[in-house]
């Protein structure tokens, strides 16, 4: 849980790093679901620096949120 906070999205318990691996800026979502773990990643340009968009991560936002749990 280093470097992790707390988030609501997609569900209640969820949690967030931002940050950067390498050379690459990174948004992660990690969170579980009847006994799993899911991982989402959002990465920017690969090994060149650059960061990722305001729309990439809005994009990002809307996916995690339309996750339906069964």
């Amino acid at each position: 849980k280093k470097n992790l906070t707390q988030s609501a999205l997609p569900i209640a318990g969820s949690y967030v790093f931002e940050g950067i691996i390498g050379e690459n800026p990174v948004k992660e979502v990690y969170f579980t679901n009847k006994d799993k773990i899911y991982e989402f990643h959002l990465l920017g340009n690969c090994d060149t620096g650059g960061q990722y968009t305001q729309d990439a991560e809005n994009i990002f936002d809307n996916i995690l949120r339309s996750i339906k749990f069964l």
